[in-house]
């Protein structure tokens, strides 16, 4: 994973992208040819749609454009699970062949990108950064609230995120969320709820 924030004189405002591909010269190239656009102060690079998913749920993103074909979890299936973890984030594929891109990707209603058209790429994030300025949806200038300890009530699944997504990103189910969620506070509702069924002595 690298993460490079803009330059120094880059506008105080702005998107953080995620670019997922595992072909380290199209990752790095379509990276530096975010970097440079206008409204995006910060790029985070991850190798496949796991470590996507997984920096998805650490940081702040407002836009992600993942490669559609990817080991161990495809773009499409990277795509679920971050705007489950991140609703408000846009999220576009690209693919070095678009029949498939678009076979795969039809039901999904997101933007899509052949890999040679870096233009048009780089266009719609500077839209999305515009709209993040003008809505103030930006991580960098919304007041963004307490971030939240969830847990899954179907499995258990366990998330860190604000807000909570609407179905857990491990079974897909439209759960309740239960806060805290996280491994400590699980142990201890565990403990109390063992200790409320021991028998009491008479």
């Amino acid at each position: 994973m690298r993460v490079q924030d803009g330059s120094a004189d880059a506008p105080v405002t702005g998107i953080r992208v995620l670019v997922a591909d595992d072909e380290a010269r199209v990752r790095s190239l379509v990276a530096t040819l975010l970097r440079a656009a206008t409204g995006v102060v910060s790029v985070i690079e991850a190798e496949d749609g796991v470590e996507a998913v997984e920096l998805g749920r650490q940081e702040n993103v407002d836009v992600a454009v993942l490669d559609l074909n990817m080991p161990c979890m495809s773009g499409v299936e990277a795509a679920l699970k971050l705007g489950a973890l991140q609703p408000s984030a846009r999220i576009a594929l690209h693919s070095s062949d678009p029949v498939l891109l678009r076979q795969h990707a039809a039901a999904l209603e997101l933007p899509l990108f052949d890999k040679v058209d870096f233009e048009r790429l780089r266009a719609w994030v500077e839209l999305q950064a515009t709209e993040a300025r003008t809505t103030g949806r930006s991580g960098r200038v919304a007041p963004t609230g307490r971030r939240l300890d969830l847990c899954c009530s179907v499995c258990g699944y366990g998330v860190v995120c604000r807000p909570p997504p609407e179905r857990c990103p491990m079974c897909g189910g439209k759960a309740g969320w239960n806060e805290p969620g996280g491994a400590m506070a699980r142990r201890a509702a565990r403990g109390e709820r063992l200790a409320g069924e021991a028998p009491r002595s008479e």
